[in-house]
């Protein structure tokens, strides 16, 4: 009877715990900064409306590593293999991010003389819902300019150099896509066509 019992009990506590939901978490986080759309300066103005001029780029995957990859042309590329290093960025996301609202899009009102980098910041959670956010730091709310801050400042001198190219996350896309939809590029310019002179044969 004892033994029928214990079989039971364990059953039911298998069946309760299989029956809570995992708690929800950040699990990846994407920060850039960007001048604006790539374009050829080529005597077509041919543009290219799926790429963004990125100076700055950040990666942090739970999993995984963190990536951070700094300079005008992004040519130096940094790995995190050791999850330890990032234990205090992955608090602070799921402080700073996790169940939280924040608007699409944090700019000036009216006229602004910034002359910065425009950044975007993608996350994800465990339960696969996504956000971004576009924006200019100076009109951050403080949590975001937090972490904002906390990613900038970030420094990663002991990590070798990666040289080998790495793709950006498809958020980037999504958003030079919407860039392109709201602020297109001029019209190439007309060309020139030469009047021949009077008097030319």
């Amino acid at each position: 009877m004892k033994r029928q019992f214990l079989t039971f009990f364990i059953i039911i506590i298998l069946f309760s715990c299989s029956k809570v939901e995992k708690k929800d978490c950040i699990e990846e986080v994407v920060l850039f900064g960007t001048k604006g759309l790539c374009f050829k300066d080529s005597a077509n103005w041919i543009f290219d409306s799926t790429k963004l001029d990125i100076r700055v780029y950040f990666e942090f995957k739970r999993d995984s590593f963190a990536r951070v990859s700094k300079g005008k042309y992004l040519k130096s590329a940094y790995l995190i293999t050791n999850l330890t290093d990032t234990t205090g960025f992955y608090n602070l996301v799921q402080k700073v991010l996790l169940n939280r609202k924040f608007e699409k899009e944090y700019y000036a009102k009216g006229l602004d003389m910034y002359d910065g980098l425009y950044y975007t910041i993608y996350y994800k959670t465990s339960s696969k819902k996504e956000f971004h956010i576009n924006y200019d730091p100076e009109y951050l709310p403080d949590s975001l300019r937090i972490l904002h801050n906390y990613i900038q400042k970030m420094k990663f001198p002991n990590y070798p150099e990666n040289e080998k190219s790495f793709k950006f996350n498809s958020i980037t896309v999504d958003v030079a896509k919407e860039l392109y939809i709201n602020h297109p590029p001029p019209p190439p310019p007309s060309p020139l066509i030469e009047i021949p002179r009077k008097g030319r044969k």
